[in-house]
Formats: structure tokens, sequence, C-alpha cells
């Protein structure tokens, strides 16, 4: 009896068959997608993949999401690409480039693995290869999402486009990819906000009290959330926040393994930098203040702006640099790494920008025209020290002990002519009035006198103090903004407790103290608040000022439990 079958792919419709026929092989629908992951937050973006991923055209979408090692650019893809599931019968191909391992993969050995999840024979020579990827990649019956994982250059994804335009991309990298063929929609991501930090610890360690605490050492970073939660496994909140306060060993503590650790992360991101780029990067933690801008990175390098500039890029663009409003910041966990990073002539570069900050400060001061600055005139001399107000003080708070035989914290207090009282008030006011968004006013809003006595100090301090509370107090600031502008109050209030210590004006030390506590209880960090009203109370009973020792105390009452009151504020926990 003769056999009648049909084999080897779909038939649709009538059929009217002698023998056995024989179709083509049905194309293979990959779906290699990594294991999905807790994931918190990130709504915006997924939003932005979703519509970047939905969208038509008669070119292939490429996505491509950028940031800092760590910051969970895999976690966001692969979420994206779940979510995205239904738009692409075609299936979806998942690969990781290695970009920033020590052999990364080429164009070549990326379409050999490609080609083996589509179930092709791989033909020798990469033309070859590029060629019959495309061609199984148009015989899918729909459309198809390529993830690119963990790409370092745009050579590396090139040859990896789909021809059909019916597919889409998404690519992950530390840097910004783009070159004549490869344009792509960029979205960079940043770190979480601290509900999505306590949100992400919480997911991954069940509730706890001292997470927003974590969640500020962590620097809000994913993969040390990640790491912190899972540390949590064999050691309680408190001692695991007690061991991340010392910074020098910070980075070492968020270490849970060798392939997951912070610094095995930037230490991926650091091989990458060419070595002048290398030697600013080991440089940038010697600016006195939080951020900077080009002149003070140029000054470090001591080559010329316009060659700092392009070396700040190359940072910017490798996403161990943030860059807003022409100025630029660490993330406090790559400042630690970056501080590691050997370099040769760092008390020469230390003294370099500490000498830009004193003699700018000082030529605009004098009303004379900086010769290296002469654009500082005017009201843009003044929005300079406003904007550098916070490294100004640094200065003068970090070189209490003489540099070249000079103490440059007297120098420069001399040559500004400006009193401590005043220095210390207008910081206070911009800081508590400017929003925290960068923009400072050019007026501000307290009458300060030129007299230098401890009374018109201690005054004139707690009168500035009162703006703090006053923005502590206002209630028509979003909920979401909060978390941000206590930290950045928090920021500014240690600078200026230290400068405060510096010139002993201990009343008025008193007072941030305390203010300073009632920030920390603000953004969930109970056993810091608690230290700190302590050393308050301290404070207010050594320079006898009764009244706001009953003060510190009541409030303390609130943050201790009842039976160690009595034993003294030494027997209070967290950092001091």
């Amino acid at each position: 009896m003769g056999s009648n079958s049909i084999s080897g792919g779909t038939f649709h419709g009538p059929s009217l068959q002698a023998g056995i026929v024989q179709l083509g092989e049905q194309p293979v629908r990959p779906s290699g997608l990594p294991p999905r992951s807790v994931f918190v937050g990130r709504e915006r973006q997924l939003a932005e993949l979703a519509e970047a991923l939905a969208a038509e055209g008669e070119l292939v979408t490429v996505s491509a999401v950028a940031g800092l090692g760590g910051i969970g650019k895999t976690a966001l893809a692969v979420e994206a690409a779940y979510r995205a599931q239904h738009l692409f019968p075609g299936g979806v191909l998942f690969i990781d480039l290695c970009g920033y391992d020590a052999t990364c993969l080429s164009p070549d050995q990326a379409l050999e693995s490609l080609l083996h999840t589509l179930g092709q024979p791989v033909p020798p020579g990469l033309r070859a290869k590029e060629q019959l990827y495309r061609s199984c990649l148009a015989a899918l019956p729909g459309p198809l999402l390529l993830v690119a994982d963990n790409a370092s250059a745009a050579a590396q994804v090139t040859p990896l486009l789909p021809g059909d335009p019916r597919h889409r991309v998404l690519v992950t990298s530390r840097h910004l990819l783009a070159d004549r063929t490869l344009t792509p929609r960029h979205l960079t991501l940043d770190t979480l906000t601290e509900a999505e930090s306590v949100a992400l610890l919480t997911e991954l360690a069940g509730p706890g009290a001292a997470y927003p605490e974590l969640a500020e050492l962590c620097g809000h970073l994913p993969l040390a959330l990640r790491i912190t939660a899972a540390l949590l496994i064999d050691r309680p909140p408190a001692r695991l926040v007690a061991d991340l306060t010392d910074a020098r060993e910070r980075l070492t503590e968020l270490d849970h393994s060798p392939d997951f650790a912070v610094r095995a992360a930037f230490d991926l991101s650091y091989r990458r930098l060419d070595p002048e780029e290398a030697r600013l990067f080991a440089l940038l933690p010697l600016n006195p203040g939080p951020d900077f801008a080009l002149p003070a990175a140029a000054a470090l390098a001591n080559r010329p702006e316009r060659e700092s500039a392009r070396l700040l890029r190359g940072l910017t663009r490798a996403h161990l640099l943030g860059r807003s409003n022409e100025r630029y910041r660490l993330h406090d966990l790559v400042r630690l790494y970056a501080a590691d990073c050997p370099v040769e002539g760092a008390e020469a570069a230390r003294r370099r920008v500490i000498a830009y900050y004193v003699d700018t400060a000082t030529a605009i001061q004098a009303g004379r025209a900086d010769p290296n600055r002469p654009e500082l005139s005017g009201w843009r001399a003044g929005q300079w020290v406003r904007l550098e107000l916070n490294n100004l003080l640094s200065v003068w708070v970090d070189s209490a002990n003489p540099v070249d035989g000079v103490d440059l914290g007297k120098l420069a207090l001399d040559r500004l002519t400006l009193d401590t009282t005043t220095l210390f008030c207008a910081l206070l006011a911009v800081s508590a009035l400017n929003r925290f968004d960068g923009q400072v006013p050019l007026d501000l809003p307290v009458d300060l006198p030129a007299s230098d006595t401890d009374s018109d100090a201690t005054s004139l301090g707690r009168k500035a103090v009162e703006l703090y509370r006053t923005v502590l107090a206002a209630e028509n600031r979003p909920l979401e903004d909060q978390a941000e502008v206590f930290a950045r109050i928090h920021e500014v209030l240690r600078l200026q407790l230290a400068f405060c210590r510096r010139f002993d004006a201990l009343p008025l030390a008193g007072d941030l103290l305390l203010l300073l506590s009632q920030v920390e209880l603000r953004l969930g960090w109970r056993q810091q608040a608690a230290a700190h009203a302590c050393e308050a109370v301290e404070v207010f009973e050594t320079v006898e000022e009764t009244a706001y020792s009953e003060v510190a105390r009541a409030y303390l009452a609130t943050l201790l439990p009842e039976d160690t009151l009595g034993e003294g504020c030494s027997k209070s926990s967290g950092r001091p």
C-alpha cells in the first residue's frame, strides 16, 4: 500500500496528493529571554520603550538603554521584552555581547551564536553569516525582537541588525552608541528614587525599618541594593548600616561574590578608559565639593579646557560621570571607587584646583578681571560665586592644615573680606531657597550686617536655620519630591556643620545638629537622627544653653526608648 504524507513544514489550503510531498523547514521561533527577576519602578522608561517597540516605520527601530554599570540596564531591557512579547510572534532573540569583559564577542561570534539559536548551519565568513542571518529573519512569519545586551561599541551591534523593518532591536550599553548605521533612540538610566530603592529591598529581603538609610548608603544603585539584600540574609540591618557607614570600606562591604560586587562592575567600565581619561577620573574626587564645572576639571588635569572637555565627554559617555547644566558630578559609590584608583601627581592636582577656586574668588571680590577667566564679570561673577559656594566652603573646611605654609582657609576669608557670619548665612539662605535644582537666586533674602561678633554670628545663624525650618514645613511640595529635597538639605547641612565646628561656633553647631537630626528622621534614618540629637544635647549643655538643651532632650525622647534616656547619650546608636 502506498504512503501519502506531507511533512517538513506547514501547508494551508486544499491538496490533491499522489505520493510524498516534502515542504521546506518551518522557521524556528526563538524564545531566549533570561528568567524574569524582581523589578520595581522605572514605569516611565518602560512606557517609552513600549512606545518605541510598538512603532511602525520603514527602518528597523533600534532603542538603546545606556547608563552606569549596575544601574539596571539589563533588568529594564528584559522586563520591557517580557511585557512586549505579544508584539513579536516571530519570537525574541537575546544575546550577551560581553562588551566589557576581557574577551568580548566579535560580530562573527555573535552571528554564529544567533544562527545556532535559529537552528541554522553556520557558514564560514562574516558576510555569509550576515546574509543567512538576515534571510532567516525575513522568513519569520511575524516581527521579532532582538535584545543585544552589554554592547561596548556600535560595531558590535551593526552586523546584527535585521534587514526587515518589521523587526525591532533593543540594545544595552554603558556607553552612548551611535555611528553612521546605528542611530538608536537613546534612553539613559539614572539611579532609583528612594521609594523605589526601599521597594526593591522590601521585595528582595522583606520589610525593614533601616531600608531608607541603607538605600542612601547604596547611592540608590540597583546593583548595590541587590547585593545589600543578599547581605541581609545573614547580617542584621543595623549591623549592615554600621558596616557601610565607613566610606573607606563601603565598596569592600558591597561585595557578595566575584561576579556580584559593585567594585567589579565599575572595574569593567574603568578598564575601557584611555590613559588620559583614567587619569582625570582618578583625580576628580580631589575636587573639594560635590560637583564642579569644566575649569575645575582643567585645573585638576593640568590640561587646556578644550582637551579637558574632550576627556569629560568620554567619561560622560561611559556614564562614569553625570552632567547637568554644564556641571559634573560623580555618583557617591563611583567617587569612592575613583578615589582608590592609582594616579600620579594627586597632591599637585589638589593644590591646583584649590588655587583655582581661591584665585578666582579673590579676583571677583577685588573687582578685577581674572586673566584666566576674563568672562567672569558683572552678574556672571556673582553667579560663579553662588554656583561654587559649596566648593568654596569645602576648601575652607578641608584646608585647616597649612598648604605651602599658608592657611588657605584664613587666606580666602581675609582676601574675600567675607567674615564667617556673612558667608555662613549666605550659604544657608541660598541653599534653603534655591529649590535644590541648581538655580540659585541672585539676591539673598536676608540682610547681612558686617559685624563678626560671636553673638551676631549665633543670632544670624539661627535666623538662617529658620529658613530651613520653613522649607521643612512647606506643605505645597509634592510627596515624591520630598526625599530628594531632604537628601540635598542633608548634604549641605553636613558641610555647614563642618564649617561651623572649624570656627568654634558651638551654639550654632547645636542648632545644626538638631536640624540635621530632624532631616534624617524625615529620611527614615532613625539611628542617625538619634545620634545627632544626642550630640546636640551635649553641645547645648557644654555652652550652658539650658532652654535649648531641654528642647533637644524632649525631641531625643521621641527617638530613643524611655529606659535609655537616663543613661546618657553615649548609649545611642548610629553614626556620630
